[in-house]
């Protein structure tokens, strides 16, 4: 491996695509970071904005020197191990990432193999935490039912009692298939006791509750809290004015559950007017109508405030000023087109976009119109990625085909 690493301290991968290093018991692929995709159990349990800078940092220092698990039970490369080197690595502006190809029988190998590999993590939140561990159980649970089904199948042939061919020596659901001890051996496992497990499931429920319905920011405040203390998010949970209490958070109107909980008990109305919500379209006031004469964009709506952000066409970039609710006309201009916005998302989606490129359309998509300049600026944009896929799916054909030719010479 120390000539793999001593590539990667470049920060540049370099080699075709299918260049492998053989190990004592591995082959080890440097890859394309394009070609890769992240599985979805690992941004279930880990989420999917997870921030690692003491790992960026090594990385930037001394390249990817753990090479990245990968399964091919889907048709996909698919990363099972490795979500956040692989981000820092497209961030970074990497050429090549090493990989381990293994081929994972079920969904159930991979989610052990997931686990497995990140026990070591010295960082890990509440809700990771309790994600990792409903993970394990669901593991130990179908080995627990795997091992009562030999033990039954070996009791059956002592015995020499066959059973009807297709028949399961235990139901699935049965008591015994399931170990009593499963939650207390998992919660160990990641480190908290059964009892915080029990309750972080009921809030991390109801977290999943709040974003399939679309209340986001509520979810975010909830998660706050959990990461914090687990105890003190499922008395939240319990509590008989939880959805108020996360609005008043999530609008800014409270700092925290006590102040929150101390707005209600006041009945002290707030004065946030409907129509001001963030992300509508808003034209300047009389005193700053010079600002931007396609409007700007809310950004922070407060109890007496508004928060609004216009773009500076001299400088390029965004200012954010801060007005009453009476200053602000009550109604807000017409949405940005729907058309350019899906065209910025598309570009945002891209798994290798530079992340130069990504602070451009972040100034692109924040203007209510584009001119013809900016217009130009992300016609390019998708030029040049259109252009990149072309090239990722001849790597993906090589690597396919390098795949073939290792077997058949095996």
């Amino acid at each position: 491996m120390n000539n793999i690493e001593s590539g990667f301290a470049s920060g540049l991968l370099a080699g075709s695509l299918g260049d492998d290093v053989e190990t004592e018991s591995k082959t080890i692929f440097l890859v394309s970071p394009a070609l890769l995709h992240i599985c979805e159990r690992s941004i279930t349990i880990y989420g999917d904005t997870e921030e690692r800078p003491d790992l960026e940092a090594s990385i930037k220092k001394n390249g990817i020197t753990t090479p990245l698990i990968v399964s091919k039970r889907t048709g996909h490369y698919e990363v099972v191990s490795g979500k956040c080197r692989l981000r820092i690595a497209l961030k970074l502006g990497f050429d090549r990432v090493p990989i381990e190809i293994r081929d994972f029988a079920t969904l159930l190998a991979e989610l052990e193999c997931l686990l497995v590999e990140n026990l070591e993590r010295e960082i890990k939140t509440n809700l990771q935490k309790i994600g990792e561990a409903e993970a394990w159980e669901e593991v130990e649970s179908a080995h627990a039912r795997e091992r009562q089904r030999l033990g039954a199948y070996l009791t059956h042939q002592k015995l020499k009692r066959a059973s009807p061919d297709g028949e399961k020596m235990l139901p699935e659901n049965s008591p015994e298939a399931c170990s009593g001890d499963t939650r207390d051996i998992v919660s160990a496992r990641v480190g908290i006791s059964s009892f915080t497990y029990r309750n972080g499931t009921k809030v991390k429920s109801y977290i999943t509750q709040l974003r399939s319905t679309g209340c986001a920011k509520q979810a975010d405040v909830l998660v706050g809290v959990l990461n914090k203390s687990v105890d003190a998010a499922y008395k939240l949970l319990k509590h008989d004015r939880r959805d108020d209490i996360l609005r008043k958070i999530a609008a800014d109107e409270a700092k925290d559950v006590k102040s929150a909980i101390a707005l209600l008990a006041s009945g002290r109305a707030t004065s946030t007017p409907m129509l001001l919500r963030e992300g509508i379209i808003v034209k300047p006031p009389p005193r700053h109508k010079d600002l931007a004469q396609s409007g700007g964009r809310i950004v922070k709506v407060k109890d007496a405030t508004v928060n609004v952000a216009f773009r500076n066409m001299k400088t390029m970039r965004m200012e954010v000023y801060t007005y009453k609710h009476s200053e602000i006309p009550l109604l807000p201009e017409e949405e940005p087109s729907a058309d350019v916005l899906a065209r910025i998302d598309l570009l945002y989606a891209k798994p290798d976009l530079h992340p130069t490129h990504a602070q451009m359309l972040d100034i692109l998509k924040q203007p209510v119109y584009l001119n013809p300049e900016e217009l130009a600026v992300l016609e390019f944009f998708e030029q040049y990625y259109a252009a990149r896929n072309a090239l990722n799916t001849r790597d993906l054909l090589l690597l396919e085909s390098h795949e073939k030719a290792e077997l058949h010479a095996a």
